[in-house]
């Protein structure tokens, strides 16, 4: 890459080398959890696209460097040494207008622009939101909504086999509850479980495995920050007449732990809920008694182009975090018991 050299050999981002954009989350930075995070990153990928920039990312949390958790996909987007006076912009739980006019001064700015953001990519597809770049027209005649993420991230990223390696053994059939509770379930700060919620949220994921499999055997992953509530759900494999299987370690947050772990604490605590998620034919979302649903999970879920119509509520409805008409019930879901062929 012409950028890359240029900046390697120590020119300087603008007129010399061209423009960068860098996403960047380090240790002590407030960037939301890891769903957050990467929606943030994909984001700040299209502001480099809309404004012919070359594109970087510096990802380092609870000691971790997070990209060594991906495999590059023939693009790197780990930054050169040596790159200097760039301009910073903060854009986190902020408007998209906001995220606009960074990307419109970056558009008209010759140099190099780090962000640091959360900003959800789906908002690149306007429905209520403004449309600001007429690339954005483009994007909209290209991919979907709801394929935005997961085409970006397949685009930079593919998923590191050794990863995969320890999830071989996962039943061929599964779907996924990911239940939302409060982030200080993570830390030790315990809230109530809601054990309707759970039992509501495990009958839905059987009526979708039904629907997805068949007469076929199944088996439903159930995952959360709170330990209470993966306890309680495993105790319903019997009533359900399913097995419902769930990771041993505590949840970990990705942006409110403090203190640095070793890798296999991160995978344990942070990532393997993650992959696993990323392996079902279908989600349920769950919110906590405040109604949360979880970006850790959707993001999972767009990773692996997991059909819209498969990611569901507590209510087995399609998803309100992706829905693009109105809620159907799961007996009116289009299609047969077999799932489309899934990129990744």
């Amino acid at each position: 890459m012409a950028v890359r050299k240029c900046l390697s050999e120590g020119g300087q981002p603008g007129s010399e080398c061209g423009n960068v954009v860098m996403w960047f989350c380090e240790a002590g930075d407030l960037c939301g959890g890891l769903g957050d995070e990467l929606r943030g990153l994909i984001s700040s990928f299209y502001a480099a696209l809309v404004s012919n920039s070359v594109f970087f990312v510096r990802w380092h949390k609870m000691g971790q460097d997070i990209l060594s958790f991906f495999a590059s996909n023939g693009v790197d987007v780990r930054p050169p040494g040596g790159i200097q006076s760039c301009a910073t912009h903060s854009v986190i739980d902020r408007s998209w207008a906001e995220f606009g006019t960074v990307i419109q001064t970056i558009q008209h700015t010759a140099g190099c622009t780090l962000i640091r953001t959360n900003t959800d990519p789906r908002l690149w597809w306007g429905h209520e939101q403004p449309v600001l770049f007429p690339e954005q027209q483009a994007l909209h005649a290209t991919i979907s909504r709801h394929d935005g993420f997961g085409c970006a991230m397949a685009f930079l990223f593919k998923p590191l086999e050794v990863l995969l390696e320890q999830h071989l053994r996962l039943p061929q059939n599964f779907v996924a509850v990911h239940m939302r509770t409060g982030d200080g379930d993570m830390e030790g700060s315990l809230e109530a479980v809601d054990a309707a919620q759970v039992n509501s949220s495990l009958h839905c994921a059987r009526q979708l495995a039904e629907r997805l499999f068949g007469g076929a055997a199944f088996h439903i992953f159930f995952a959360s920050g709170s330990s209470a509530a993966k306890a309680l759900a495993k105790q319903q494999s019997v009533p359900l007449g399913h097995t419902v299987f769930t990771t041993e370690a505590s949840a970990a947050h990705i942006d409110h732990h403090k203190g640095v772990v070793d890798r296999h604490h991160f995978l344990e605590g942070v990532w393997n809920d993650f992959v696993i998620l990323q392996q079902a034919k279908g989600l349920v979302l769950a919110g906590s008694s405040e109604g949360r649903v979880s970006g850790f999970a959707w993001t999972a879920a767009a990773m692996s182009f997991i059909p819209a119509e498969y990611i569901l509520n507590n209510d087995c409805e399609r998803s309100i975090t992706n829905r693009t008409e109105p809620n159907r019930p799961i007996d009116d879901l289009s299609g047969g018991s077999e799932l489309p062929v899934r990129g990744r």
